[in-house]
């Protein structure tokens, strides 16, 4: 469930954040994908950019057109100088900071937060009257939110 959090950005020092990761190999739980979903529609609304193909509704389910949502506002990002990976996911803020310590690279929330508050700033404000928010003081500690893609198995001929 999403939550509100604070990180060092300067432009938005109190944003969306989300339990657990959304998008390809993540655990897509219904809250936080929503709040991705009503963010990527926020800026993709106001942002003069074209919109990514397929019809997204914030319905919670992250299929293969939040996917490409996700990943055209990853690439939309980078064209425009935001250093961030284009990997389609978008991961939980953590540590409070706005550059993850692995990558190196700013979080896709966090620039997803900033895109979407400066293109739609009374749409950003009225997010949790949309979407469920949970109390940041209840919120568990970040996990490993990696899921495995389903593997194909191998068809045997029957002898």
């Amino acid at each position: 469930m999403p939550f509100i959090d604070t990180c060092d950005s300067q432009t938005t020092p109190e944003f969306y954040n989300v339990v657990h990761a959304v998008g390809k190999n993540c655990p897509n739980r219904h809250d936080d994908v929503k709040v991705v979903q009503l963010m990527l529609q926020m800026f993709y609304a106001g942002a003069g950019l074209s919109r990514p193909k397929g019809q997204m509704m914030p319905d919670g389910i992250c299929g293969p057109i939040t996917k490409n949502w996700v990943l055209k506002f990853q690439l939309d990002m980078r064209a425009s100088a935001v250093f961030l990976t284009a990997d389609q996911r978008i991961d939980r803020v953590r540590n409070h900071r706005s550059m993850g310590v692995i990558s190196h690279t700013k979080y896709g929330l966090l620039a997803l937060n900033e895109a979407a508050a400066s293109v739609s700033p009374e749409s950003w404000s009225s997010i949790p009257s949309l979407v469920m928010m949970e109390d940041a003081n209840f919120v568990p500690p970040p996990s490993n939110d990696f899921v495995p893609e389903d593997v194909p198995r191998q068809q045997t001929s029957p002898k």
